[in-house]
């Protein structure tokens, strides 16, 4: 859900079960707070109230997903 407390859940309908996705999360002043492999639940217990941007990348480093979410 949006706002998020201290876990975010993701889901991927399209990702390769044989391919690696990397998540990247943003502060609003863009800069680099969390980067993780995927999984279906980050832990964003570490970070401040406030809005950040989630980015979903392949090995390429090809954006396949971006998203804001607001953190409670």
């Amino acid at each position: 859900p949006n706002p998020a407390d201290d876990i975010l859940n993701l889901e991927c309908t399209e990702c390769l079960q044989d391919e690696q996705y990397k998540i990247s999360i943003y502060n609003s002043l863009g800069q680099l707070l969390i980067v993780t492999d995927y999984n279906n639940v980050i832990d964003i217990s570490s970070l401040n109230s406030g809005m950040f941007i989630i980015m979903m990348q392949n090995n390429a480093g090809e954006v396949l997903a971006r998203q804001r979410v607001v953190v409670k």
